[in-house]
């Protein structure tokens, strides 16, 4: 991979020129790399292209890192101890499709490995990565593959402001699961929505407690009957956003591979607290 042509900074966006070379930029990349000397050459590599980073020693970190701030370019090891690159952009890739928050970019994931096999590059990009580069890594394929990040940045930016509340709704609520709910509805007989609705809220909570409680105590069937239990009960209301991270977990616990996990309970739990009154004001349509 090779940089593109020589380019000036333009304001609000930041372009890398032919040598691999570029101006000051107020972007902060994510780095994912547990070899110390692989760290140390990749942030120096990057630092001279301008930018400001900040390292991780594995996919469980990175993951954690996202939770905390979007970065919009992340550099990520394949093989990492803890959670390797592959885990790492699948637990990122969830967490951007179901946040019930737009986020201010797509982070454009470069993966970077010592392999050099025939199916790599598909391999990675088929993980949800977004570009790939081999290690040693040549500082002319990391910026040809910075720029190519920039550039998708500049082509699909999302702000906030974009998103309408209809539209958050819409990511954290089914509306024809709840349709069909309605739909169930018998004169002289109570509402059935407003039965469930008020069944989801009162028991929720205590699966909450369990899932947490289970991934503290490394109970990978514990954790998998809670999830089961509350995707099945959030399915039925179209609390989507719940159900597919609930999956998630069921899945991850299934095989025994809890390491990525804290982040998934954590959104179940956040977005609960966002559809509690979104399903009360369903309730009384």
């Amino acid at each position: 991979m090779t940089a593109h042509g020589t380019s000036s900074e333009t304001e609000g966006n930041v372009v890398l020129s032919a040598g691999g070379h570029e101006k000051k930029s107020a972007i902060r990349l994510l780095l994912a790399e547990d070899n110390a000397v692989n760290q140390k050459v990749a942030l120096r590599q990057l630092n001279s292209l301008g930018f400001h980073v900040h390292a991780v020693r594995n996919g469980l970190e990175a993951v954690q890192a996202i939770e905390r701030e979007i970065y919009p370019i992340i550099l990520m090891d394949c093989q990492m101890p803890e959670m390797d690159g592959y885990k790492a952009t699948e637990c990122i890739r969830l967490m951007h499709d179901t946040s019930p928050v737009a986020w201010k970019f797509r982070p454009y994931i470069i993966a970077m490995t010592a392999n050099a096999l025939a199916g790599d590059r598909e391999a990675c990009l088929a993980a949800g990565m977004d570009d790939y580069v081999s290690k040693p890594v040549r500082l002319e394929d990391l910026s040809g593959a910075l720029q190519r990040g920039l550039e998708a940045m500049q082509r699909k930016p999302l702000t906030p402001s974009h998103v309408s509340s209809r539209e958050t709704t819409a990511r954290l609520l089914d509306a024809d699961a709840l349709d069909n709910l309605r739909s169930l509805r018998m004169q002289g007989e109570p509402d059935p929505l407003a039965e469930l609705v008020e069944l989801f809220l009162s028991d929720t909570p205590s699966r909450i407690e369990q899932l947490h409680a289970a991934l503290k105590n490394s109970a990978a069937h514990d954790l998998e009957a809670a999830a089961h239990s509350l995707k099945g009960s959030a399915g039925n209301l179209g609390a989507q956003t719940i159900a597919a991270a609930c999956g998630r977990i069921m899945q991850a616990a299934r095989a025994g591979d809890l390491a990525p996990l804290a982040p998934f309970v954590k959104s179940v739990e956040a977005d609960f607290e966002k559809v509690k009154p979104l399903l009360l004001e369903e309730i009384k349509r």
